[in-house]
């Protein structure tokens, strides 16, 4: 199975096993965490490039890693710190019952600064957050630019010594844990923020503890083997709802798949809403922009449209490969019934190389999708 089949199985898996578990000690979540739920940070208040991670394990146990990548040019090594704590989930602050350090500490380093300085984050990141109180769309002060939701959440001016004192703190309920989505001093420069989250899915799935930042242009390119026919004729196919014009490079895998080679796939499906039409767009979009197995989403790439009249919402994303150093670009269209009770599916990922060596053709795909509110 290639990378991007691969990406495309793992996505679906988590409809499959969500199962929501609770919220931090003392604060009301709208969008509650599942088991496994984790956020990644860039954190400049270091003078080296340094990301700060945060696994949900359950209400009660978390785990807190610092890593900073190899440094050549300075000849710094790579640091790994990661800090597995439980916490007393009844309590209604961060409290503390236990702390387990779960990598190698070395002596006559900064890795005590570096384990204290964790502790602070824990801290003071459950202090603000309680502070904050429920991050909802439904408050009056959460801000929506349709033409970007990732710029969504709620700001709040809070002084945070650890950043050079008043700071603006972003919060948004589709960023896991603690809900912080950046934080960003009062001449906007950014001082930390999120880079990318997901979800582990099972005990072997190592891709938190794996994660290392993403490299600066520095990616692989993808060499294509697909004997690709230009002339080839196209037509609208069809899967329940949904329609799209396809020409014969084309193949259909199973019922609302297409693979071109292996370098894109195609995917149409449904999805019941739930109970609520707002909270299952939030659910949708946290899942939609989470990494899955060790292909992390470069927060910085997404896109979030949203069209109210056609109930429409469409993400694009860049999703780094860390183990071959390739991208795989994502288009995806989620649009609600008439009757608020179903959303329509529509996912494209390609090779980055290949959607760029031919951005037309695949912009022409995903401008002829098409949704029916009858079957097709």
């Amino acid at each position: 199975m290639t990378a991007a089949k691969k990406y495309l199985a793992f996505f679906f898996s988590f409809f499959l096993a969500a199962a929501y578990v609770s919220a931090l000690p003392g604060t009301e979540s709208y969008l509650p965490d599942m088991s496994g739920d984790y956020v990644y940070y860039r954190d400049y208040s270091f003078t080296r490039e340094s990301y700060i991670g945060i696994l949900f394990y359950d209400e009660g146990t978390y785990q807190i890693r610092y890593y900073a990548p190899q440094d050549s040019e300075k000849g710094i090594p790579e640091k790994n710190i990661a800090i597995l704590v439980s916490v007393n989930p009844e309590a209604d602050f961060w409290e503390m019952t236990g702390e387990r350090i779960i990598s190698s500490v070395n002596p006559g380093t900064d890795d005590m600064e570096v384990i204290n300085y964790l502790h602070d984050i824990l801290y003071e990141f459950s202090a603000r957050r309680i502070r904050a109180g429920k991050i909802s769309p439904e408050r009056e002060d959460f801000t929506v630019d349709s033409s970007n939701l990732k710029a969504a959440g709620v700001t709040i001016e809070q002084e945070y010594t650890q950043f050079g004192g008043n700071v603006r703190i972003l919060f948004d309920f589709i960023i896991p844990v603690f809900n912080i989505k950046s934080i960003t001093d009062f001449s906007g420069k950014v001082l930390f923020e999120c880079v990318t989250t997901g979800l582990i899915t099972s005990s072997t799935d190592s891709s938190f503890s794996d994660f290392k930042g993403f490299p600066e242009g520095k990616y692989s390119a993808h060499k294509s083997n697909l004997d690709f026919d230009k002339k080839a004729k196209s037509q609208k196919v069809t899967s329940g709802m949904h329609s799209i014009t396809l020409d014969k490079n084309w193949n259909e895998a199973f019922e609302g798949c297409w693979t071109l080679g292996d370098e894109a796939i195609i995917n149409m499906n449904s999805i019941a809403t739930g109970d609520s039409m707002t909270s299952s767009y939030g659910y949708f979009l946290r899942r939609l922009i989470s990494s899955t197995g060790n292909s992390y989403t470069d927060f910085k790439s997404i896109e979030i449209r949203l069209d109210k009249e056609t109930r429409t919402c469409r993400i694009d994303s860049d999703t780094f490969q860390q183990d071959s150093n390739i991208v795989i670009e994502n288009f995806r269209i989620l649009t609600a019934n008439k009757s608020l009770t179903e959303f329509y599916y529509f996912s494209l990922a390609v090779y980055s190389t290949d959607y760029r060596n031919r951005k037309n053709y695949f912009d022409g795909i995903i401008k002829s999708y098409r949704v029916s509110e009858q079957p097709l």
